[in-house]
């Protein structure tokens, strides 16, 4: 279930798009000041997209077609999510594959989106070490072949890259907690998987 909306910035998704193009076609020249980060608030959304009431349909009338669509399956093969891929704004949404509302679940930030949680980590520039004295001890997470490790807190998980010059496992501790904040995951809180049975 979707958690209390709180203050969320309901930010111009015009804007974001522009603003990515704007910095493309003018580069270091001819670019204007940064435009302040958007606020990621856990278990609740970013940039406008609320969790549990944004749908694919709100993506794509704001953002239009994704760059890439990717569907998901579980070990049995069974449909369990969709993903659609804007990496041009650093946004990735997920929906259930059986959700008929076809509702955002999962969003993933990085670059060149520009956000902070409400706690203050900011990707590209807060490391991990300082994401667990803001959240707290968590466990480091991953999955083989996945190019992130993170640390899963409610309502948002925190990502830093692997080092892909060294083995996937274990991993290093210390070294990740030196590591830069590289994505962002805003997940529902409390988290429930996507039904595969068609329930």
């Amino acid at each position: 279930m979707l958690m209390p909306l709180a203050l969320v910035a309901l930010v111009g998704l015009a804007a974001l798009a522009s603003s990515a193009r704007a910095a493309a076609q003018n580069g270091p020249a001819g670019a204007r000041p940064a435009a302040p980060p958007h606020t990621i608030t856990g278990g609740v959304g970013a940039a406008g997209f609320l969790l549990g009431r944004s749908t694919r349909s709100d993506v794509l009338s704001r953002l239009g077609a994704p760059t890439e669509v990717v569907e998901h399956e579980t070990l049995e093969a069974e449909p369990y999510s969709v993903e659609m891929r804007y990496p041009e704004l650093g946004m990735h949404f997920y929906y259930c594959a059986r959700d008929p509302s076809q509702r955002i679940f999962h969003i993933v930030l990085f670059a060149p989106f520009r956000g902070v949680t409400e706690t203050g980590v900011v990707m590209g520039s807060t490391t991990a070490a300082e994401v667990v004295r803001r959240y707290g001890t968590s466990k480091w997470v991953t999955s083989k072949g996945n190019p992130t490790w993170w640390l899963q807190y409610d309502g948002v998980w925190i990502h830093v890259e692997k080092d892909t010059s060294v083995k996937e496992f274990p991993l290093d501790e210390p070294w990740a907690l030196k590591q830069v904040v590289s994505r962002i995951s805003v997940v529902e809180n409390p988290y429930t998987m996507c039904p595969t049975d068609g329930r």
